[in-house]
């Protein structure tokens, strides 16, 4: 599969390379420091199936962001990567042609996902929402919150879940503080109990 990533950050797309070889995956990749050197690069003949963006260097430029994505979408389908975890600028990027949006705090089985995903004509979206027909309801978590919330209603710890999402005990707890005020509870047991309640696990 041939990869453009867009990044000013060489280390960052080394990882993101590595990872998706150890995942099987024949690549060869290309990379810029930004759309518009990447769209240059297109013109001058390079032939990409996909395209990684990072969209932390255009914060703050959504506009000039909505366009280049547009602009990209017509040469390959474009996964975003993120370190905003926001349903809103998911939303933003999605609409703007993007076929995919991965926070960085989630696992490499969220990138796994997202590239057969994308690459079968599919569009991924990190949020998973639940809306009941009363509106009573109206929740969102990240991929990664959703699989805190699910270790933790198996009964294990917080440093039992970091171990199985390989992710540290302080992430954990930012997470675990993020489900408990979107369900509106301050502990472990309610928050599971609520997730039930609304079907949301």
């Amino acid at each position: 599969m041939k990869i453009l990533f867009i990044d000013s950050k060489a280390l960052f797309i080394d990882g993101l390379k590595s990872l998706l070889e150890v995942s099987g995956l024949s690549i060869n990749t290309c990379h810029t420091k930004d759309i518009k050197s990447g769209l240059d690069l297109i013109s001058k003949g390079a032939e990409v199936e996909l395209i990684f963006v990072d969209i932390n260097v255009y914060e703050g430029n959504n506009d000039y962001l909505s366009k280049g994505l547009q602009e990209l979408s017509t040469f390959a389908p474009v996964i975003i990567i993120s370190e905003i975890e926001s349903l809103e600028f998911e939303e933003m990027t999605i609409n703007a042609g993007a076929s995919g949006f991965i926070c960085k705090t989630n696992s490499k089985h969220s990138l796994f996902d997202a590239v057969r995903v994308v690459s079968n004509g599919g569009v991924y979206r990190d949020y998973r929402t639940l809306e009941n027909s009363n509106d009573k309801y109206n929740i969102h978590v990240t991929t990664r919150q959703y699989e805190v919330l699910r270790l933790l209603s198996q009964g294990l710890l917080n440093k039992q879940i970091a171990n199985e999402l390989s992710i540290s005990i302080n992430t954990v707890n930012a997470h675990l503080h993020e489900i408990f005020n979107r369900l509106h509870v301050t502990n472990r047991t309610a928050a599971v109990q609520s997730a039930h309640e609304i079907g949301l696990i």
